[in-house]
């Protein structure tokens, strides 16, 4: 079986991350940032043991 650029299932492939991303919502700001505040957090805890 040779390895041919598949143009065609590369595109589904797209499709279908397109898709998932879709149905689930992206990730907001907000939640990013108490994404980083929990990290900064541990890492604090952490340390100070």
């Amino acid at each position: 079986m040779r390895k041919k650029h598949d143009p065609h299932r590369q595109a589904s492939l797209a499709e279908r991350i397109l898709a998932e991303n879709r149905r689930k919502p992206p990730p907001s700001k907000f939640k990013l940032f108490l994404q980083r505040i929990n990290i900064v957090k541990f890492i604090f805890y952490y340390f100070m043991e």
